[in-house]
């Protein structure tokens, strides 16, 4: 997790129980308090939460990630999914809603509450967790995260949560899977005797299949592909506009060298003419529709021409 990260929107995740907080402990509690904060506890003794006769609350446990659906959508505050731990006896510990910000592919953050003993509704560190979600369409997912086991007060896990049904563990939502070998048996790619193998490319515009359904382009479809629509000088800035579809991140990549593909490089960006400071990611949100953005870069003091794509940065094995 990028360690610059702002702070979760407020009201997206709450305690489900309260207990006296230790006063060397009060200023961690702090609503204005960054997540860079629990980075610099790994190393503070207040981390170690030590047993007290006196049970007293600790630095949470925290994970923090993006939840997606089966087709790697995230989730944001309007088409939102829901995110629960509870102890190993059913206790509900903490509880929160996906968010959306334009410039993280974050969508949740989940606070476990430790003790420094056994009490209820706050766990102890080295516990197992039950973490289950409940997406927009109120499907119960159980078991997200796992295993879920409660770690050092005051330190972050970073876990991704794809919310899809995988009987054969082949890493794909078993419904999409249908539905992309019905769309290929329809298509011109069919070839009696073949079987469908979702990692190729069939309509050969340089994206896999699974890939281009997951973004929410054709797969079978040369021409519905991610491409950059624009290019040009605005008041001294270079706009890069494109159409990009909802729910994905996505980075700016530049090159003086097209043919050398390891000369390619994520440029910071501003998301508006007006934007008071540059970001490396740009995160659509998952209740848009594809629509036309456009990012500003200042221009560079080399006179040699430069190259421009977009890269989705949250789709395995994607290319621009």
């Amino acid at each position: 997790m990028n360690a610059s990260v702002s702070p979760r929107p407020a009201g997206t995740a709450r305690f489900l129980s309260a207990l006296p907080t230790s006063p060397l402990l009060t200023s961690l509690f702090l609503p204005s308090l960054l997540l860079t904060s629990c980075f610099l506890l790994l190393t503070s003794p207040l981390a170690a939460c030590a047993a007290t006769s006196t049970p007293f609350a600790c630095n949470p446990y925290s994970f923090v990630g993006r939840i997606s659906d089966a087709r790697s959508t995230a989730f944001d505050d309007t088409r939102r999914a829901t995110l629960s731990a509870a102890a190993a006896d059913g206790t509900k510990l903490a509880e929160t809603s996906t968010f959306h910000r334009s410039d993280s592919r974050n969508n949740y953050f989940l606070q476990i509450p430790v003790a420094s003993a056994e009490v209820p509704g706050y766990a102890l560190v080295g516990d197992t967790l039950v973490v289950s979600a409940v997406d927009d369409l109120n499907q119960t997912w159980t078991g997200v995260i796992d295993p879920a086991m409660v770690g050092a007060p005051g330190t972050v896990s970073t876990v991704d949560i794809v919310l899809a049904e995988d009987a054969d563990g082949d890493g794909i939502d078993d419904a999409l899977y249908a539905e992309l070998e019905a769309q290929w048996a329809a298509s011109e790619s069919w070839r009696e005797g073949e079987t469908f193998d979702p990692y190729a490319d069939h309509d050969g515009d340089g994206m896999d299949d699974l890939a281009e359904a997951r973004l929410g382009t054709d797969p079978f479809d040369a021409s519905d592909v991610l491409h950059i629509d624009g290019i040009a000088l605005d008041q001294g800035e270079i706009a890069v506009s494109a159409e990009l579809p909802g729910g994905h991140a996505y980075a700016l990549q530049t090159t003086e060298t097209l043919g050398d593909a390891a000369s390619w490089t994520d440029e910071a960006f501003y998301a508006t003419e007006t934007a008071p400071d540059p970001q490396g990611t740009l995160v659509t949100p998952a209740s848009a529709a594809r629509g036309p953005y456009t990012v500003y870069l200042l221009p560079g003091t080399n006179a040699a021409p430069v190259f421009y794509r977009l890269r989705v940065t949250d789709l395995s094995g994607t290319e621009p």
